[in-house]
């Protein structure tokens, strides 16, 4: 840190940004969901996070707000021009339909696309679920996706006969087994094919929407 500052000897404190300069970018359910995370967990099911990004971000956004623009500017978020708009979303997704395409006019109030909240909605179901709950949500899901890979690799395997004088036995098909099983296990540890995250994600969002109903 010393070294950055003595770098940039024009450096400036930065401040917290007030609730109304964030929801300009930001709903309040999005951030809602930031300000009740009380520990280590996973924010729209990729991004790490703590206790302590709500305020980080709230520097952040303080430090890109603390400038005024000059009287004669205007700034804006996104690239504006006469008659064309570039648009970004608030969240993050995948682009479910897009009710536009590029050249079109858009009238006021006008849906241009639909975004897939499965990552938002899991990253609110994690606040509601502890974190020993998420740890054998994943487990199971791991576990899972071993037992669906050790059968496709049992298939793939099944016609394939040792080598020498001692292959072809029942004691190389259980060897066989054996091994397969450990390679479905360790492929599934290492992020596998995706099956764990979809499993993961449903067995979080059964269980947040039993706690909201318990």
């Amino acid at each position: 840190m010393t070294v950055l500052q003595e770098a940039f000897p024009d450096w400036t404190e930065a401040r917290e940004a007030t609730e109304a300069e964030i929801l300009r970018c930001h709903t309040e359910p999005y951030l809602h969901v930031m300000r009740t995370i009380d520990g280590p967990t996973w924010f729209t099911g990729d991004t790490p996070a703590s206790q302590t990004t709500y305020p980080a971000a709230l520097l952040a956004a303080g430090g890109a707000c603390a400038q005024e623009p000059p009287p004669n500017e205007v700034r804006a978020s996104g690239h504006v021009e006469a008659t064309d708009v570039r648009l970004a979303p608030e969240v993050g997704g995948r682009i479910l339909t897009l009710a536009v395409k590029e050249g079109d006019r858009v009238e006021p109030n006008a849906l241009v696309l639909q975004l897939d909240a499965t990552d938002f909605e899991l990253a609110a179901a994690l606040q509601k679920v502890s974190p020993k709950q998420q740890a054998k949500a994943q487990k199971t899901a791991t576990d899972f996706e071993a037992m669906f890979l050790n059968s496709m690799f049992s298939q793939m395997t099944s016609g394939l006969k040792g080598e020498g004088p001692f292959g072809d036995t029942p004691g190389t098909g259980v060897w066989r087994s054996m091994l397969t099983e450990q390679y479905s296990k360790n492929f599934a540890k290492a992020g596998g094919v995706g099956v764990a995250t979809e499993v993961y994600r449903t067995l979080i969002m059964q269980q947040a929407k039993t706690i909201r109903t318990a």
